[in-house]
């Protein structure tokens, strides 16, 4: 449907069908699209280059004609190339200095897209002429950035068609309208007495439907809108989301140090990055021109996305050991000859020797935070988690009806170790579920899932800590297995008893409680000294609607 990669693609879907953002960070996401589908217009290569002295000044210092023609001449072309390499120097500050505008720290994609917004714009309140002339007073390229906004008016439609379809109530039967028919069938809406009242509902809500799309068009075909703090956030996190299999990770010291010795590259040039791929092994670097990058391997993010590499080889000179003797071979008197009419410029190159590199860089570059990397690949094969973390122990959210652990999320086919983040306690095997009974069993009893419990913490025969301390204890085991089990439901059909689940949250406990009323009682009383079991009877349901 969309006209684009099918990374772009998957983009623009999400994007489209998020109903929760806005009309406006959906117009953000189909810019996006549109410019990188397209090569990159801001002018890198034509105007930011390094100003060098012109070589005709040394020639014309180094003049030794007696003619007075020739030094005015040489003088001429030295003042010449002057004023050229000053021109050039100014063109390149301005340059540094328009472009600056563009620039996002953490993404090359949010600097496409701030310039995408500034173009649209342009067109929409000044007109293409004056649009052409932002192109060249802020050195874009101005035949890209009309092709953006062509492929962007061709997207718009695709993803308003989609949001509308992602918006249609749920009692709605979506119908292919003819266009050409829209006025006359809503003209008629009311007036054919062969429609009932379920017809003219749905007749008038295809019409709707119709027109929100062409709204929707409209805004994301217009200007867009500025971009806050928490846009860039959200387009950060989409981007990466779909390059979860382009992410690389900044080597430690260690890896770096034995990194370049094999591969011969400079630390204090460049700082290499791995990839989460196991396809790609060699090391990865920043462009010079990327937004993210810095001289300081400390700024560095620590994870980034990448659209594509670009692999750039590069000729590299060093000084040729003159210790070194070449193998005897045989001479005659050609060689000598042709030996002896070598120029001193050749004798002074061939004190080097010439060496190519090929330096992989990754283009298209966002910053990723590490705790994204896990939320966005959850139910994937990227995606795993460690075994909970004994210290700090896990807790109950009340707020979220959660109980949380640390662990360690691992992410990727080499699985990569991320900090420690606080997440839902995980169930992956029986152990698992068991351990996760007995935290919450202790939040339980220390009345931080239902209030009423904290009142009755003196009757306790046991510490509630005992439920994560003694594991083998038979008060321990019982509360244990019957939070592992559920309450026990008598199915209707067969008239067979089988165990409602694992309850694990507050929700769940009372789901239980509405299925048994006294699901936990007989275990509670076991934590309970005997004068009290009585009396827990008595308050039972007084401390579960409390």
């Amino acid at each position: 449907q969309f006209p684009v990669r099918a990374r772009l693609a998957k983009l623009l879907a999400v994007g489209a069908c998020d109903t929760a953002q806005g009309i406006e960070r959906l117009g953000h996401v189909v810019a996006v699209a549109a410019a990188l589908s397209l090569q990159e217009p801001f002018m890198h290569m034509q105007v930011i280059e390094e100003g060098r002295g012109s070589s005709a000044v040394q020639k014309a210092d180094n003049a030794d004609s007696d003619e007075e023609e020739d030094r005015a001449a040489a003088k001429a072309a030295a003042e010449e190339a002057s004023r050229q390499d000053e021109e050039k120097r100014l063109l390149r500050e301005r340059a540094l200095r328009v472009l600056s505008k563009w620039k996002d720290r953490d993404s090359d994609v949010l600097s496409l897209l701030v310039a995408a917004g500034a173009y649209a714009h342009t067109i929409a309140f000044d007109g293409q002429r004056a649009a052409d002339q932002f192109c060249r007073d802020h050195f874009l390229h101005g035949k890209t950035m009309r092709e953006q906004v062509q492929l962007r008016h061709q997207l718009a439609a695709a993803a308003a068609a989609m949001r509308a379809g992602a918006e249609e109530l749920e009692d709605a039967t979506a119908y292919d309208v003819d266009s050409d028919h829209e006025e006359d069938e809503a003209e008629n809406i009311g007036e054919s007495g062969d429609l009932d009242e379920d017809e003219l509902a749905v007749a008038t809500a295809v019409v709707d439907d119709k027109a929100r799309m062409r709204t929707v068009m409209a805004r994301l075909r217009g200007p867009l809108a500025p971009l806050k703090p928490a846009d860039r956030v959200f387009m950060r996190q989409l981007v990466a989301s779909g390059q979860l299999d382009q992410v690389a990770r900044k080597m430690t010291r260690d890896e770096a140090r034995n990194l370049s010795e094999d591969y011969g590259f400079r630390l204090k040039k460049r700082w290499p990055y791995i990839a989460c791929s196991q396809t790609v092994e060699v090391p990865l670097f920043l462009h010079p021109h990327s937004n993210v990058s810095t001289k300081n391997p400390g700024e560095l993010p620590e994870y980034v996305a990448y659209g594509h590499v670009d692999a750039v080889e590069r000729r590299k000179f060093k000084p040729r050991d003159k210790t070194a003797k070449e193998p005897n071979a045989p001479k005659d008197d050609y060689d000598d000859v042709e030996a002896a009419d070598k120029s001193s410029d050749e004798e002074a190159e061939s004190d080097e020797e010439v060496e190519t590199e090929i330096i992989h860089y990754m283009k298209q570059v966002t910053a990723v935070h590490p705790s994204w990397l896990h939320e966005l690949s959850q139910g994937t094969t990227q995606s795993a988690l460690s075994a909970v973390l004994e210290q700090p122990a896990p807790t109950y959210d009340a707020k979220r009806d959660v109980l949380l652990a640390q662990v360690h999320p691992m992410f990727g086919p080499k699985r990569w170790k991320l900090p420690a983040q606080w997440l839902p306690y995980p169930a992956d095997d029986e152990e698992c579920v068991r351990s996760r009974a007995r935290w919450f069993g202790r939040a339980l009893l220390e009345g931080k899932v239902i209030p009423g419990f904290a009142a009755i913490k003196e009757w306790y025969a046991s510490p509630a800590a005992y439920m994560t301390r003694k594991p083998h204890e038979p008060r321990v085991d019982a509360l244990v297995r019957a939070l592992c089990q559920g309450p026990t439901v008598v199915s209707k059909k067969t008239k067979r008893r089988r165990a409602h689940g694992p309850v694990a949250s507050r929700a769940k406990l009372f789901e239980a409680w509405d299925r048994s009323p006294s699901y936990l009682l007989p275990e509670l009383e076991q934590w309970l000294q005997k004068p009290f079991r009585t009396e827990l009877r008595v308050k039972w349901r007084q401390l579960k609607e409390d």
